[in-house]
């Protein structure tokens, strides 16, 4: 199990990871024509790897938890998630096709005046893309 805190977090549309070069045992190359999007996080973010060998095969758990001002609207669409840790390595959770992350939101109202209200989104996902980004040289 590896925690990492996210100090900037990014969604990308599946669809777009269509051009991305996935390299087994390596990690993963990004277009540079890339298109992402901001996720404004309160704070830092956590995320946790959990991995196991199933079938002769990797099989990564992984658990992003960030506190946001509002809710992000996500529609029925399919998003990856790009995070920047603390030791500015990135990692993708998640490639353009099944399974997709899934994303929860939670509405935090305080109990005092003094405390502030916020969202806590969680991004679930069960499968082989957790991956850390390689930067083309």
């Amino acid at each position: 199990m590896k925690t990492r805190f996210i100090t900037k977090l990014e969604r990308v549309l599946v669809s777009d990871l269509t051009e991305a070069s996935f390299i087994q045992n390596l990690g993963v190359m990004l277009p540079a024509t890339l298109t992402t999007e901001k996720i404004e996080i309160i704070g830092l973010a956590s995320l946790q790897v959990d991995d196991k060998v199933e079938n002769k095969g990797l099989f990564q758990t992984a658990k992003l938890t960030a506190t946001l001002g509002c809710r992000i609207d996500t529609g029925v669409k399919k998003y990856a998630y790009l995070c920047t840790d603390d030791q500015g390595e990135r990692t993708l959770i998640g490639s353009s096709s099944r399974p997709y992350a899934i994303t929860t939101f939670s509405d935090v109202h305080p109990e005092s005046g003094a405390s502030r209200a916020a969202v806590t989104m969680t991004v679930n996902y069960a499968g082989w893309a957790v991956l850390h980004v390689l930067t083309q040289v």
